[in-house]
């Protein structure tokens, strides 16, 4: 957050950070909100002055909040690296209900669950998937009631709310469960026990007439009754369900857990098959309910028996000679039927993957050698600090003392790097000092990545796959017996039915159950907007039977518009740029349409397309464009002819500014539809953002792309007939491009314009659009404008619009404005590389350029605009395009 360019994000950390060497750095420069705990005993405060402190707190979070800042918090008050959720701390309800006092902005609270490719979190360079929940809003019913309640009261409030939060949290990371919560049948009971003997205490969870004992504590660990009254509970659902004596369940720690079930969908799921790590996180949490729920099935109990068995096998296999290097794990086993593995091609095997790993130690193990060699002051430095903060602390817990070495490595290699260059500069020149840092760096690679034990572990990891091959084919023959009774168990108890026979296409599954949701958004939306629907369900239907699109009203869409309030560049006092859009409660991503000249949002026959894969949109008609050649008095702010006239396409930064401020806003606009979007936010909080951009409109979205104050908030683009070349003959090019340089003003007409268009009335033929939306005339057209698209071109073609952020090009060979061919051929340089995109997939995740062309016989007269072309099966495939892209990118929105 420190290295955002645009501090959007901001945090809340404890006070004493804030007075910490180089941490004290870190927390000030990311913005981050002092809090002052309780229990932070390097701070040493009074009373008074904590609650001062914290009453600055408050007053800072509502004042950013309300600025559209989001406030990140860790609930949990600490760092650790356990597969648990730890006991909340109650400041987060407190905060959002402090916030909301006195008609303030009821701020939603949005769960992030982090799931690691590895359960424990412990890969060097691993993946993170961050889950974005269901967000939490707070009623007026809950604010009244905390406004006027007690001290009790609030707390009580605050309580239940943070209650709400840590289920919220469950919900979106792979976690072990509260098993508290799975024995709330039951009515349990706690009580701590103290043995002043051994100076220890335990926690006992008593059930009707049965005590259950958690394992001891020291009485200075206050901390551990909370993972105490977890232990004792988790003991009794076990010991209930009599899934104890027989599996041991209760004995297995949380990460075993964890684990287990990874393991289980592992073998679930088979093995030549792909998933993204979403899917693998909500697999594995589906493992999780289904085996709560049926804990108590004896058959249950006997495949988590074998389960145990197996994975213990593993371990054994693996970590008896170290074969980790041999990929002696589950996937191995998995990746091979019995016989398939002969001993030569195992052979074979092992002697390339030993060539391989000697060329890599030939290099990185000496290197290794000398960087632990080198770093060990550093490493003996960083393990001592964590020692003593372990100590002095008392928390238990692995990950502070992992945190203090951490930190302490990073500022000792800050300090010793330029002073090991300074040293090698004065001693040896300056070459020698060019390159320490590099050398350092690259060697302190090596040490963690290639440790010096490597050359060992292979060289025995080799003589054990060697001498027990038997082992692993056993290991087959168990996993072969496993799956097959895990998919059985999976069926019979499958959480939908799209669900069942899952394993047997996973791709075709996750296309069954996308379907049903699209369908059930669909029959929710018919009980609210019966006649909207059924007209786009007739277009629909007009689809399938090659007929042209039948337009439904505007007033059917049911639309809502903002002005948006403007003070650079005016024309006149009342220009104004409009913004247009269309919400869905259950979405939780958004649309951005970027109109090109002549051009605004009338294409509502698309709108529940976008909404049904999870996309809300906003139609942005910027100044003296579309809805905005109205100005903010009722008034024309433009004449007609010189709508969408620009001089400089940068000017329409403060519109898409204030919109994208507007989108990261969660405060909900309250007022009638007359209102300007600066007076509040969107009302949601988005988890992606993509950029629609048609014609010119290209042009103005890769602008901002590059320069555009938002610009890191935008997650994709999909351009529409981008306008990357002039199509026009070689004098007629030459002429709009270097017209600019001829010294004409920028309010110099070229072309009066006032002719019909025939492009725009055979469209309007067909869509019915007023003349606000666009103009059946040609458009005058001004030395600026040229301009204004030529050093845009200009700008794709030196190299400088590379996106960061994927995009898909549509383009059709019937378009009259524009050609297809300059249109690939340019779109290479969105990418770095000038990687050609127009092969890729359109659910390839990993492809940052997709191209897609609609084919065309026929020279259609609204080629242009692939979704307002003359065919509705035209519209339709460059639709189905951008839905597998958005689904493919960005996934199908859940309800």
């Amino acid at each position: 957050m420190s290295a955002l360019p645009e501090k959007v994000f901001c945090s809340v950390a404890k006070a004493s950070l804030f007075s910490a060497p180089v941490v004290s750095y870190l927390v000030k420069t990311m913005e981050a909100i002092p809090v002052a705990k309780a229990d932070d005993g390097d701070m040493k405060l009074t009373a008074e002055e904590r609650k001062k402190t914290n009453q600055l707190m408050f007053d800072t979070t509502k004042s950013r909040l309300m600025n559209g800042r989001n406030i990140v918090i860790f609930p949990e008050g600490t760092c650790h690296s356990s597969p648990t959720i730890k006991s909340l701390k109650i400041g987060t309800a407190k905060m959002a209900f402090e916030v909301a006092l006195n008609n303030g902005p009821r701020i939603p609270i949005v769960p992030l669950g982090l799931s690691y490719s590895s359960p424990s979190g412990n890969e060097f360079r691993g993946s993170v998937l961050v889950d974005v929940g269901r967000p939490i809003n707070l009623t007026d019913e809950q604010v009244e009631r905390y406004e006027r309640g007690d001290r009790g009261a609030r707390y009580e409030l605050c309580s239940e709310l943070t209650e709400k939060i840590e289920r919220r949290l469950r919900d979106c990371t792979i976690r072990v469960p509260n098993w508290i919560d799975q024995l709330e049948h039951h009515n349990p009971s706690f009580e701590k026990i103290t043995n002043d003997i051994d100076s220890t205490y335990t926690v006992v969870c008593t059930v009707g007439d049965k005590t259950f004992a958690s394992s001891a504590a020291s009485l200075s660990n206050v901390r551990a009754a909370s993972e105490l009254k977890l232990e004792a509970a988790k003991g009794a659902f076990f010991s209930l369900n009599g899934a104890s004596q027989s599996t041991k369940m209760a004995e297995v720690i949380d990460q075993d857990f964890v684990e287990q079930m990874h393991l289980a969908r592992r073998i679930y799921k088979p093995h030549d098959v792909s998933l993204n790590l979403a899917q693998y996180a909500s697999l594995t949490r589906n493992f999780m309910k289904i085996a709560l729920k049926h804990v108590h099935s004896s058959r249950f109990q006997q495949i988590w028996a074998d389960l145990s068995d197996y994975r213990e096998a593993l371990k054994e296999v693996r970590n008896c000679e170290c074969v980790n290097s041999l990929n002696i794990t589950d996937k191995y086993v998995s990746s091979h039927s019995k016989g398939s593995d002969p001993v030569n091609e195992r052979l074979n095997k092992l002697r390339t993957g030993a060539k391989r790993d000697v060329v890599k130690l030939a290099f990185f193990g000496p290197l290794s050698l000398v960087g632990t060699v080198l770093h060990s002051p550093i490493i003996a430095m960083a393990f001592q600090a964590g020692q003593i903060m372990g100590i002095e602390k008392h928390t238990g817990d692995i990950s502070v003392v992992a945190t203090m070495r951490l930190l302490t490595a990073f500022t000792t290699t800050c300090i010793a790097y330029p002073t090991a260059a300074a040293a090698s500069t004065y001693f040896y020149g300056a070459p020698a000092g060019a390159a320490a840092i590099p050398f350092l760096s690259l060697s302190a690679y090596a040490a963690i990545k290639y440790p010096v034990f490597s050359a060992v572990s292979s060289a025995r990891g080799s003589y054990t796959l060697l001498t027990q091959k038997d082992s692993v084919d056993r290991l087959r023959d168990t996993r072969a017996s496993l799956q097959h009774r895990i998919r059985e168990w999976s069926d019979e108890h499958a959480p939908e039915p799209e669900m069942v026979g899952w394993w047997k296409d996973p791709n075709a599954g996750v296309e069954r159950i996308r379907m049903k949701q699209k369908v059930r958004s669909l029959e929710e939306r018919s009980d609210e907007q019966g006649n909207a629907i059924f007209e786009i369900m007739f277009e629909k239907h007009l689809l399938e039977q090659e007929r042209i699109v039948k337009l439904g009203s505007f007033e059917a869409a049911e639309m809502r518009s903002l002005s948006i309030k403007l003070a650079k560049n005016k024309r006149q006092e009342n220009e104004r740029a409009v913004l247009t859009f269309k919400q869905d409660d259950e979405n939780r991503k958004c649309l951005l349409w970027i109109p090109g000249r002549n051009d605004s949002f009338f294409h509502v026959h698309v709108l529940q397309r976008f909404l049904d894969v999870g996309f809300d949109v906003y139609a942005l008609d910027m100044r003296r464009s579309g809805r905005a050649k109205v100005g903010d008095d009722g008034n024309p702010a433009v004449e007609d002819r010189f709508a969408h006239d620009s001089y400089d396409f940068r000017e329409y930064f403060e519109e898409i500014d204030a919109t994208m401020k507007f989108l990261k806003n969660p405060n909900k606009l309250v007022g009638d539809d007359e209102m300007h979007l600066q007076d509040g936010g969107c009302g949601k909080v988005y988890d992606g953002i993509v950029m629609y951009a048609h014609s010119t409109g290209a042009l103005v979205a890769g602008q901002y792309a590059t320069g555009g104050a938002w610009r890191g908030a935008i997650d994709g683009y999909i351009f529409n007939s981008p306008f990357w070349s002039w199509n026009l003959s070689p004098l007629q090019k030459s002429a709009v491009q270097n017209a600019h340089k001829a010294g004409l003003p920028d309010s110099f007409v070229i072309d009066e314009g006032g002719a019909p268009n025939d492009y725009s009335l055979s469209m309007e033929k067909r869509y019915n659009f007023t003349k606000m939306l666009k103009s059946s005339k040609n458009l005058a057209t001004t030395v600026g404008w040229c301009k204004a698209v030529t050093l845009a071109q200009e700008e794709l073609k030196s190299g400088n619009m590379v996106l960061d952020q994927p995009c898909l090009v549509l383009s059709s060979t019937s378009d009259e404005v524009l050609d297809a061919g300059d249109i690939d051929r340019l779109s290479d340089f969105l990418v770095v590389g000038r990687q050609d995109g127009k092969d890729k997939s359109l659910e390839d995740t990993g492809a940052m350029l997709v191209e897609r062309v609609i084919e065309s016989t026929v020279r259609e007269k609204s080629g242009h605009d692939v979704l307002a072309a003359d065919s509705a099966v035209k519209v339709d495939e460059a639709m189905t395009a951008i839905e597998k892209w958005l689904i493919g990118r960005y996934g199908f929105r859940m309800i």
